[in-house]
């Protein structure tokens, strides 16, 4: 899971950080835990007792301790979150350099630019493979998250059904989930017995979604709810 602070004071912009970068971790496929903070100081008692994040907005104009403070507080104790300033005025940014952020956006952001620099993000972040552990007959197996496309029970039995192969062990699929919801890799419960990898989705439809192999899974009316949300945050609509 990718934890992620928005720190702003101004609450308008929260909002749209917060469209933004859900919109982004759908179309991604990416779980993420998002923060919203009004002032560095709220942020940084926050760390201090949750710990570090993996990825901070900060809006450099903060009202008491500014943006550019509360980065040298954060950096005094954590060398590798990585932080990205926002600002109204370039005069601000030159400022920032000792801090070491990954990059300065100039108010207003403009959505199709910031998809763009988390994409940078995405590429220097992500190097390292995600993968899901079992045993069975007493053999462990190790399979990329990548590669999965769905997983789908059937009684006692767990399915991975993947790019290439299809592998099984015993569980529950209610467990596989919540181990997924912990995984930077996204994936989608649609009915009781499928849960789908976001990014191998490839149409969203009422009673199914068709995946990139050309695999038609049904949606149960009980998951057609949360479904649907993620599907008209794809489009870029309100929730």
């Amino acid at each position: 899971m990718l934890k992620i602070g928005v720190c702003d004071d101004d609450g308008t912009y929260l909002i749209i950080m917060k469209r933004y970068i859900d919109r982004w971790a759908a179309g991604k496929g990416i779980n993420i835990e998002l923060q919203l903070f009004t002032h560095g100081e709220q942020l940084l008692e926050h760390i201090m007792t949750f710990g570090r994040y993996d990825l901070i907005f900060l809006d450099i104009e903060l009202k008491g301790i500014d943006g550019l403070q509360t980065a040298r507080n954060i950096r005094d104790r954590d060398r590798f979150t990585t932080l990205i300033f926002m600002s109204q005025y370039d005069t601000f940014f030159q400022n920032g350099y000792e801090v070491h952020p990954f990059y300065f956006f100039r108010k207003p952001i403009e959505e199709n630019h910031f998809e763009e620099i988390l994409g940078r993000y995405l590429q220097l972040h992500q190097g390292i493979s995600e993968n899901i552990i079992f045993r069975k007959r007493k053999v462990s197996y190790c399979v990329s998250l990548s590669e999965v496309i769905y997983f789908t029970s059937d009684k006692r039995l767990i399915y991975i059904i993947g790019s290439e192969d299809v592998y099984s062990f015993y569980g529950k699929l209610d467990e596989v989930q919540n181990m997924m919801n912990q995984k930077k890799h996204r994936f989608l419960r649609i009915h009781k017995s499928y849960l789908v990898n976001m990014k191998h989705i490839n149409q969203y439809h009422y009673k199914n979604v068709i995946l990139c192999n050309g695999t038609e899974l049904p949606v149960s009316k009980d998951y057609r709810k949360s479904v649907n949300e993620v599907h008209l945050l794809l489009l870029g609509e309100d929730v």
